[in-house]
């Protein structure tokens, strides 16, 4: 009520008469401290008032309080409340809380400065800012070292302390009316700061209002030390004047201000701060003056400072609230005598003196121990010389800071400007304008000026040389100071950035280790089946690192075409209705489901709550759905409604199984109580019961033709029954798991691990699986009742004939088998694991058509769908899953063939995919639609060791026979150029980036660049030792790598031929190398089991992928340059990240290596090709949402998701159809025309065998041989002849009659052949054989030297080389009858060093054909000695020697050779 009451009072006091609000304000802090004095008696006393006055005052607020029933409260409401006196004040705010009140707003303090506009404090969040230490304390406020939590960083925060803590400042109560003016002042600082931008003033970040009513600002903390304690730290004048570029920044600071029209009144080095970093900040603008704004109480404490402190001696260490407004030591006489009106920017610039002063000396002009006494003398005495306190001071400087410190300030520099630009003059050397130089210094100036005479110009000149050096010293040492600070800073500025470096780095490292050891895991998962695990993990793999390996295993993942979720239990029967465009799937949790096949959406769901379901399936009309339930009943369902139609209702136990008999009239059940009944389907009543067994009838099964029907008990007893027996079964027989033959004259089951076949009307059992070391478990028949498939525990698939019992085929699952299914159209089968594996098998091929997991649980039932083309899996994970038959998400064969594949090269543009196999030449394919364009073929032994694209595939070249390189082009399929440089094998070949040269490495140990089109050689490069394996162009072309057989990599200049590098890190040959994409590193693979990544410039090794376990052989980088691909006889490939080599995936196939790996340019592809003949492409799902830039979905899950459903229609092409369906076989007319001729003669004998197939089949044998050469294999069949259709041997032979009759060279030749069952087209291209004249000359010690070698190779590798002429012959279609015949003498490999320097010295090749040697045909090993023993006499007796030799080098060079021993 008293704050009601004199609040009251107060609101009359101004309508009465207009008060000083400083007084009212005074007035009222009083009473709130003091209630016992009225509000009306304290303005008496005051003064404010008379005491007439007061008393009216008095009276007024009784007659309004009883006005109110004696509420003074309420009066004071009518009045407008104390928001009406508030408004009437216009008060900033006050600083303290009065008891028992809350904080009262106040717009202003007792004087206003409106420049600053209205000023309202906000409230602090409560929290906001947490305090660490208190930095320091003033007279009015206190600084703390705070952080701000909504803002996450360290500031300064300005407090300014309460009443109780201020009034400890003066030794009377402290008046409301001065502590608003604290206020005033408090936040007229915080915004005249804020107001100043400039990097030399510390900036403002927030005013405001703390949760306890104190106000507060806060600003940037500075982190360092002031200029006051960087001055103490000081003990000689070289380390003062090493400050003095703070100097600078604080004049440059202040001069900012001036020109603001702000003063700051009270520098002093304790108000400046040097920062960490070397920044110099001016702080403590509290006692700044705004020049246009009228005189505040500030100034008025300053007029009234002399009369102040004349009473009253207090020491001044700071500035303090109620005290001098500045510090006297630093004080200009004009602020000292209180002349306000003289204050301006010269008065700041006295105190800058000051401060360079003690810069100078180390200590101020005037100090004493009063600030009374410090203040007399600032203004009376003069100031103290700079030389008497520090003889050594520069006398330039002591010259500007003796004018900056005159008593009358238009005696000093006008402008703080004019003060800095001295000091920089000093700093630069230049001379300074204050400074009075002597004459002396003046004439020798002059002199120098002027050079009139000779002695003059001398003189003048070593004055100048010394006042220059001197200078210079000077200077220097000024300079050099500033350079160490600045170095310093530098320094420290440096060491924040290499730390902010490592940090970023450690974070980049934790999140890289962290990539890989989720992708290792989550690969570890895939390989586990855990795929609840994966697909958890596969998603929160950070979005930003994924790559090639997460698409990958993210597909390995949802390989399924849809899955159909809704179960709440196992599923564990799922199956396509007849037309396919229904799945019924049954689980444990009591319901069955229907579901639409083409999309998986729910259609139907029956329930059961009344028993558990054994099992059930479609009605034979497909419009109902009967189950097998545990209490005993059959019920059949309406398949569209879920209606209950009948209950057969009998057996006194679990229903085990219902099967409707032929034409779906009748239902058959079996039942744990014993007993088989059979049911009238549509009314469901019992027709008859079959009882007899010895257990639970655990499964019954009518036969297809309705004449039979078995049943098969617990106990693994088999019951067989016929409706003329009736209740009397004909067989009992002792097995489990019966099935009928489609025809039904046949069943087979399992008894004891055996597959037993019976014939049910003969009675008898027709054939019976050996037994071995695996149980069969399950069989089942194909459609058309000729083959029977075995699943068994050894992990194998086995396909019986089903009329003799032999074996067809066996199918490798990989771990133990549970069930298997022919696909309906009798293609495929697929084989079953607990697992969740499921393989799906070509029949015709016995290959592996696809393979698929992706169950989080083990999986109980696989069945094909009545198209052939999906299949239905149903598992423990509640889910049933739709697969497609024929494709894998994650892999597609693209080749299968007996020999190995050497290389799989891409095109530049992505568009063809080259591939160098051993029996299938060179098959060429589309790079995006990954299915067979045409293969160019050419005999040879083991096939073209690699091939090159040009840029933009328009040219492949490759060394078709191994020796001589084809220039092809691309599109039409000719041959454009054809290269014979090599002496031996080629095994390497690159093309440039232009396209225009090529680089062939070969046997012969040399790498040799050509113009692709004319064949012209540009260089040859030699320097290994050994054969060379692998070449290789640098992106721009300038760059050459090979690698070789002696261990090493050499890099090349590609223009010159010069040798740049030898990198010699391997410890084996080198069979790889590969350039990144700006060519600054190369990678090498080696047989020693590491690749190396180098740095080209330097041909240093950059880092090292360790990790697989047998040679590697191919290396690569991916298109974007991310990731390393390599492939290894270890039988894995594996993808590393670039720059760490760190392991991400593995890829292995279990059975073979791999000899090379290849990223298609879309960068989510990639093939990889083996020692077993299959090229394989490896998938990956997209891992950037602009992969899937097209599809719906704001993130990349429902992208995927998208993506997934819309390839429901797709259909995949059948396998038949990746048969290369074109060809280009290479040969030489003469060859042609022999091996015609050859078949032209087998066809006129009598035909073995005629053949019921159109077309003649090329048998074993005899006409095999005589088409190798011509690439056509035994089994083929040709249908076509240059358009003449061929219908057996005698049309053939007819028409090659006439072609070979009418041709000398034959120009065109074209077959049309099937092969495997695929059609081909052949077409013959024809080239000329090249003959070349060859002599070379050999020293006698050579050639003594070359026949020891081949006499040792005769007798001690003689095996060999018999072995290895045999199966030469053989490839030839050309056999021997015995190895002891020869058809000429193959080349064999070098056996070391010595071998391949005799090979190179005679001009021989490893491989060459060697028919004659001094025109006689090598043709037996007798031959071989003689010649041997000839050489060796005519070499021993002296005699000169010469050998005309013959050679066969490939399909399209004779060599001539001649050997002369002179």
């Amino acid at each position: 009520m008293a704050g009601a009451w004199n609040a009251l009072c107060a609101l009359l006091a101004l309508h009465l008469k207009r008060l000083s609000r400083a007084d009212l304000l005074e007035a009222l802090g009083g009473a709130s401290e003091d209630s016992s004095v009225s509000l009306p008696a304290r303005l008496a006393d005051a003064g404010a008032v008379s005491a007439e006055e007061a008393e009216l005052i008095r009276r007024m607020a009784e007659a309004a309080a009883q006005a109110h029933g004696g509420d003074a409260g309420a009066a004071l409401d009518s009045l407008g409340g104390e928001e009406a006196l508030w408004r009437s004040l216009d008060p900033a705010r006050t600083l303290s809380t009065p008891r028992g009140r809350t904080t009262t707003p106040m717009k202003d303090a007792p004087f206003s400065f409106s420049l600053w506009g209205e000023m309202e404090p906000i409230e602090e969040i409560p929290g906001r800012y947490t305090k660490t230490s208190e930095y320091g304390r003033g007279g009015m406020g206190r600084i703390l070292l705070a952080h701000d939590l909504k803002m996450g960083r360290d500031v300064a925060l300005k407090e300014l302390l309460p009443t109780s803590e201020t009034s400890m400042i003066l030794p009377e109560k402290t008046p409301v009316r001065y502590m608003a003016a604290v206020a005033a002042r408090f936040l007229q600082e915080g915004r005249v700061t804020a107001g100043l931008e400039h990097p030399s003033i510390v900036p403002v970040y927030e005013i405001g209002r703390r949760p306890n009513g104190n106000l507060y600002y806060t600003m940037k903390l500075v982190r360092g030390r002031s200029l006051a304690r960087a001055l103490r730290a000081c003990s000689t004048l070289d380390e003062r004047l090493a400050l003095l570029p703070h100097f600078v920044d604080l004049c440059e600071a202040v001069a900012y201000a001036h020109s603001r029209g702000v003063l700051h009144r009270d520098i002093k080095p304790s108000n400046i701060m040097i920062g960490e970093f070397g920044e110099t900040v001016v702080l403590d603008w509290g006692l700044a003056k705004v020049k246009s704004q009228p005189e505040d109480p500030l100034e008025q404490q300053i007029r009234d400072m002399p009369q102040r402190l004349a009473g009253k001696e207090t020491p001044l260490p700071e500035t303090k609230a109620g005290q001098a407004m500045g510090t006297p030591e630093y004080m200009p006489p004009e602020q000292a005598q209180g002349l306000v009106e003289q204050i301006d920017e010269r008065s700041d610039l006295y105190s800058l003196g000051v401060v360079l002063y003690e810069l100078l000396t180390g200590t101020t002009p005037f100090r004493a121990d009063t600030a009374s006494e410090t203040m007399r003398r600032v203004i009376l005495q003069e100031v103290p010389p700079v030389l008497e306190k520090e003889r050594d001071a520069p006398p330039e400087l002591v010259s500007i800071c003796e004018k900056a410190l005159q008593k009358k300030p238009s005696d000093r520099y006008e402008s703080v400007v004019a003060l800095a630009e001295e000091v920089k003059r000093f700093q630069t050397g230049a001379l300074v304008r204050t400074y009075r130089y002597s004459l002396r210094e003046l004439a020798r100036r002059y002199y120098a000026r002027h050079r009139t005479v000779l002695h003059v110009v001398a003189a003048a000149a070593g004055i100048i040389l010394f006042l220059a050096v001197f200078s210079y010293i000077q200077i220097y040492q000024a300079r050099n100071r500033e350079r160490i600070q600045r170095m310093l800073a530098e320094d420290a500025r440096d060491k924040a950035i290499v730390a902010e470096d490592r940090a970023e780095k450690a974070r980049e490292e934790a999140e890289h280790t962290a990539y890989v050891a989720q992708i290792r895991l989550l690969q570890a998962y895939v390989r586990q089946r855990n795929f609840a695990g994966a697909n958890k993990l596969v998603w929160s793999i950070s979005e930003q690192r994924r790559d090639w390996e997460w698409g990958n295993l993210l597909e390995q993942c949802n390989q399924d075409l849809f899955t159909l979720r809704g179960h709440e239990g196992i599923v564990f029967q799922a199956t396509f209705d007849k037309p396919g465009t229904r799945i019924l799937t049954l689980a444990g949790d009591k319901t069955a489901r229907i579901w639409n096949a083409a999309d998986g959406a729910p259609l139907t769901v029956i329930k059961t709550p009344y028993a558990l379901i054994n099992g059930g399936r479609f009605s034979p009309d497909e419009s109902s759905i009967v189950l097998e339930l545990w209490d005993g009943t059959a019920r059949l369902f309406d398949a569209a409604t879920a209606q209950e139609k009948v209950v057969f209702k009998g057996h006194s136990a679990s229903v085990r199984s219902a099967q409707f008999e032929a034409g779906g009239n009748r239902l058959v059940t079996g039942s744990n109580d014993g007993t088989v009944r059979i049911w009238d389907a549509r009314s469901g009543a019992q027709l008859d019961i079959l009882e007899g067994h010895d257990s639970e009838v655990v499964s019954v099964h009518p036969s297809p033709d309705g004449t039979t029907l078995i049943s098969a008990t617990q106990k693994g007893q088999l019951y067989l029954w016929t409706p003329a027996a009736s209740r009397t079964p004909v067989q009992i027989m002792r097995g489990a798991f019966p099935v009928y033959s489609a025809a039904g004259s046949r069943v087979c089951y399992v008894d004891n691990g055996a597959a037993v076949v019976w014939d049910i009307s003969a009675g008898k059992e027709i054939f019976r699986t050996k037994p071995g070391s695996a149980d069969v478990v399950r069989t089942c028949f194909s459609p058309d009742d000729q083959l029977l498939l075995a699943a068994a525990t050894d992990a194998v698939g086995r396909l019986y004939d089903v009329a003799t019992g032999s074996l067809v085929n066996s199918f490798n699952h990989g771990e133990e088998v549970k069930n298997g299914a022919f696909s309906p159209d009798q293609s495929m089968v697929l084989l079953l694991s607990d697992a969740g594996l499921v393989t799906v098998w070509d029949i015709a091929r016995a290959t592996l058509v696809t393979s698929f997991t992706g169950h989080e649980a083990g999986v109980a039932a696989a069945a094909f769908s009545p198209d052939s083309q999906r299949i239905i899996t149903a598992a423990r994970d509640n889910t049933a899953r739709v697969w497609d038959a024929r494709r894998s998400l994650t892999q597609r064969i693209l080749l299968e063939q007996t020999g190995p594949v050497h290389k799989v090269v891409v095109s530049g543009d992505g568009n063809r995919i080259a591939i160098a196999t051993q029996d299938c030449g060179l098959a060429l394919y589309d790079g995006r639609e990954l299915v067979p364009q045409i293969s160019h073929r050419c005999f040879s032994h083991f096939g073209p060791a690699s091939a090159a694209f040009n840029a933009d595939g328009s040219l492949l070249a490759a060394p078709l026979d191994e020796f001589s390189v084809f220039v092809l082009d691309t599109g039409a399929g000719e041959t454009v150029s054809h290269y014979f440089g090599h002496r031996g094998r080629v095994l390497a070949i690159a093309f440039s980036p232009a396209g225009d040269t090529i680089v062939t490495g070969g046997r012969d140990g040399t790498a040799r660049v050509w113009e692709a089109r004319s064949c012209k050689e540009q260089l040859v490069l030699r320097g290994h030792t050994d054969r060379l394996l692998c070449v290789a162009f640098s992106p721009d072309g300038t760059l050459l790598a090979t690698g070789a057989n002696d261990n090493t990599v050499r890099l090349w200049d590609a223009k010159t031929g010069a040798e740049l590098h030898v990198l010699a890190r391997h410890a084996d040959c080198v069979n790889d190398v590969a350039f990144d994409g700006d060519g600054s590193h190369l990678l090498s693979a080696s047989n020693d089991g590491s690749v190396v990544c180098w740095d080209v410039e330097s041909g240093e090794p950059s880092y090292q992928l360790v990790g697989h376990g047998d040679e590697v052989i191919s290396a690569r980088f991916s298109p974007d340059g991310a990731r390393i691909l390599t492939a290894s006889y270890d039988e894995t490939v594996r993808i590393w990240e670039t720059g760490t080599g760190d392991e991400l995936v593995t890829l292995a196939s279990g059975d073979h290596p791999f000899l090379d790996a290849q990223f298609l340019q879309d960068s989510r592809s990639m093939l990889a090709a083996g020692w077993d003949g299959r090229v394989t492409a490896h998938f990956a799902g997209p891992w950037r949402m602009e992969q899937l830039n097209a599809t719906p979905g704001s993130t990349l899950r429902e992208r995927y998701a998208a993506a997934k459903a819309s390839r429901l229609g797709e259909r995949w092409p059948q396998q038949e159809r990746l048969a290369m369906r074109a060809a280009i076989v290479h040969t030489t007319g003469e060859r042609a025309r022999e091996r015609l001729e050859r078949l032209v003669g087998l066809l006129g004998q009598p035909e073995p065998a005629p053949s019921s197939q159109a077309g003649l089949a090329i048998a074993e044998g005899p006409m095999a041989d005589a088409m190798k050469r011509l690439c056509l294999l035994a089994g083929d069949r040709v249908t076509s002849i240059n358009g003449n259709s061929i219908d057996g041997p005698p049309s053939a032979r007819a028409v090659l009659a006439e072609y070979l009759e009418n041709q000398t060279i034959p120009p065109q030749l074209e077959f049309e052949i099937v092969r495997e069952g695929s059609p081909i087209q052949v077409r013959f291209a024809f080239h000329p054989r090249i003959v070349a004249e060859r002599t070379v000359t050999l020293p006698r010690e050579t050639a003594r030297e070359g026949v020891e070698y081949l006499a040792g190779v005769l007798l001690v590798g003689i095996e060999q080389l018999l072995q290895v002429n045999q199966d030469m012959n053989a490839r030839l279609g050309e056999p021997v009858p015995s190895r002891e015949v020869f058809n000429g003498l193959w080349a064999p490999p070098e056996n070391g060093p010595q071998g391949a320097r005799i090979y190179e010295a005679a001009g021989i090749a490893v491989g060459d054909h060697i028919l004659r040697v001094n025109d006689r045909a090598i043709e037996n090993r007798r031959q071989l000695k003689d010649f041997l023993g000839a050489a060796r006499t005519a070499l021993a007796e002296n005699r000169t020697l010469s050998l005309a030799v013959i050679i066969e080098r490939g399909e399209f060079q004779e060599i001539h050779l001649t050997i002369n021993v002179p």
